[in-house]
């Protein structure tokens, strides 16, 4: 009697592991998807955050009717400029995947610098070789 109540004590504790590491699985999928930000923000808000490594990322926030850009650290967050509306390019993510739909990817870079010359930006192309030969251990400026 005594091995079969271990034997059951081990399948009952197997199972409790299982069920409770299944509703931790869940759990933490639907907080992901919900967000865990209970207050709505009617006055700040995080519109595009892009990564520049570990711990670092530049952050597009707008606060009321101004966007400002941010540097974000592990330690600090410093403010880099503050942004006009008419110079951000405002489009949903459909138009923009359905616009590069049947291009190449030279193509689509091709525009993109034809458009960062008329508005007096610099050139994607360029910034991307350059982080590029960054990247391969050439610390030379392109």
């Amino acid at each position: 009697m005594n091995s079969d109540s271990t034997l059951y004590g081990i399948l009952y504790f197997l199972f409790m592991s299982a069920v409770i590491l299944g509703a931790a699985y869940y759990v933490t999928r639907i907080l992901a998807k919900r967000g865990i930000n209970p207050a709505k923000n009617k006055n700040l808000k995080v519109m595009e955050t892009v990564p520049l490594g570990i711990d670092k990322s530049l952050l597009l926030v707008k606060v009321g009717e101004q966007y400002l850009l941010l540097g974000s650290t592990q330690k600090s967050i410093s403010l880099l400029s503050a942004i006009d509306k008419e110079k951000l390019t405002v489009t949903s993510e459909g138009e923009s995947y359905n616009s590069i739909e049947g291009e190449s990817i030279e193509t689509y870079m091709n525009t993109v610098d034809e458009a960062a010359g008329r508005s007096g930006m610099s050139s994607v192309k360029h910034n991307l070789d350059k982080l590029k030969s960054i990247v391969r251990g050439n610390r030379i400026d392109v």
